[in-house]
């Protein structure tokens, strides 16, 4: 109906009789209109805009695929998120960088293509760990320190990583304790990580770009959320994954069956991380770009232990916090590290070295802001001899520490043929090295991960 007189309409939801159980009306100024069928119609306009939510969605893709500009509309379906036939229009696009091509879109539902017709929408209940009901626990979960490189400065944050289990989760909240007893809630993620297991075991024995072997992983869920980029890329933080306790990136997936992927061009031993062998089953995260959540809180104390719990969540219910596995995450200031020094050589050998009197080590520094592969693959290392800190020498013999060497301020060092007899009553058949970079912050030492190189005495 519409009074002229005041100019004004009731509109009324339809769809509110079978969701809430009785019809809910709102009156609106129609200024103007004095057509009944024109001020219905501007009436089921502002309905629909008031009665749905206008939902808002950011997705990432291809320059050369996507080229829509703001105000056209565009159908979106979703498997993964339950959205079929939705009609959005883009409010936004916004180029990552020209290098890589990628944009990111925004579109927002547009409210003239939803239906009129009543129909079968169930409210969703409070997403708290109260609700909890029929929501399977989290079984592929990580937290671990983010490295230097992937935040550019030294503050100690955590990134948790979490899969879907069944997936029809649409996010999980992210639980602390102190103790491993009392948990609060630090915040929440609101997507999965492509989370999945290695096929096969993977050995260290490869290059560091391993263009020939490969790996195989076995993915449930989201596997779609992976693809082949270019090798300029691959330098740089797309397609980065944590295998283990080793950070990689990926050139090419390929489907190898049904769940089931190779992995190929797999540069390896990433920022601070080791290139090291991989057993079968071995958990594998897919960290992109919008998968994980990154939490810094003033109880991230290097030394102290922190415990993390999962809790799962979908559009009505949210699982129960005591059926989370608890996961252990002691502080290292991983950000504040120095980078394990590389090309340790003896008597300039780096193979098969062997001595008869004193030992000159030599090593090349690495610091985390430069070189080929930290950040930009076309830098290379300065050849200045600059390093973070001070470098430390332990010397073994027959596995026992004969010798530490600390405040080293040199990429060099000499085992003199004096501390060998010293230490050892004569010249040892054998002597391995162990090299580290360490750095004092705080009152804090902050220790790199060891170079080991095995030396042998000369046969006469």
């Amino acid at each position: 109906m519409i009074d002229i007189d005041d100019d004004q309409i009731i509109v009324q939801d339809a769809a509110g009789i079978e969701i809430l159980g009785y019809r809910a009306e709102k009156t609106v100024k129609a200024g103007l209109f004095q057509i009944p069928y024109l001020a219905q119609g501007m009436g089921d306009r502002l309905l629909a805009r008031e009665a749905w939510p206008i939902a808002t969605v950011r997705i990432q893709a291809a320059r050369g695929l996507f080229r829509l500009q703001p105000g056209d509309p565009f159908v979106l379906n979703s498997e993964r998120y339950g959205i079929y036939g939705s009609v959005y229009r883009v409010t936004g696009v916004t180029e990552e960088n020209i290098e890589s091509g990628a944009i990111e879109v925004t579109a927002e539902l547009d409210v003239r293509y939803l239906s009129r017709r009543p129909a079968s929408i169930s409210l969703p209940v409070v997403n708290t760990p109260a609700a909890a009901a029929e929501v399977e626990v989290l079984s592929s979960v990580r937290v671990m320190e983010l490295p230097y490189a992937l935040q550019n400065d030294e503050k100690v944050r955590i990134i948790t990583m979490a899969g879907r289990q069944t997936g029809s989760e649409t996010g999980y909240y992210v639980y602390m304790s102190l103790d491993g007893d009392t948990y609060a809630r630090i915040g929440q993620v609101e997507m999965f990580a492509t989370a999945g297991r290695l096929a096969a075991a993977y050995s260290n024995d490869t290059f560091e770009i391993d263009d020939y072997a490969g790996m195989t992983v076995t993915i449930a869920t989201d596997a779609n959320m992976l693809e082949s980029i270019s090798r300029a890329q691959m330098f740089g933080e797309m397609n980065l994954a944590v295998l283990g306790d080793e950070i990689i990136s990926f050139q090419t997936i390929v489907p190898a069956g049904v769940g089931v992927y190779d992995l190929t061009g797999v540069m390896r031993g990433r920022y601070d991380s080791e290139r090291t062998a991989h057993a079968a089953d071995e958990a594998f995260f897919y960290l992109g770009s919008t998968g994980t959540g990154v939490f810094t809180l003033s109880e991230f104390i290097v030394g102290a232990t922190r415990y993390f719990k999962f809790v799962p969540y979908t559009a009505k219910r949210a699982g129960d916090i005591s059926e989370a596995a608890a996961i252990s995450l002691t502080i290292s200031g991983r950000s504040r590290k120095p980078y394990r020094p590389v090309n340790l050589t003896v008597n300039d050998a780096g193979i098969n070295p062997q001595y008869a009197g004193d030992i000159v080590l030599a090593w090349h520094p690495r610091l985390r802001t430069e070189g080929a592969g930290i950040n930009d693959a076309d830098t290379v290392t300065d050849a200045a001899p600059t390093w973070e800190g001070y470098f430390r020498v332990k010397v073994y013999v027959s596995d026992v520490l004969v010798r530490t060497v600390d405040g080293i301020d040199a990429a060099t060092w000499t085992y003199t043929e004096a501390m060998n007899q010293t230490d050892n009553g004569a010249l040892a058949d054998s002597v391995v090295f162990s090299l580290t970079n360490y750095r004092t912050v705080s009152g804090i030492e902050y220790e790199s991960a060891a170079t080991l190189l095995t030396v042998r005495k000369e046969m006469i």
